[in-house]
């Protein structure tokens, strides 16, 4: 019963932690065409 309640819980956790890595790398893009292109390029 412990089994069955903790396997969903564990791969909703997965999937938060593959969405956090995922803003995390665009928030990175983001930050990094900023420097290389300008303010004019940012948005």
């Amino acid at each position: 019963m412990f089994g069955v309640f903790f396997l969903p819980y564990r791969s909703q956790q997965r999937r938060a932690d593959d969405y956090i890595a995922v803003y995390t790398f665009i928030f990175i893009f983001y930050i990094f065409r900023f420097f290389f292109f300008g303010p004019k390029v940012f948005f």
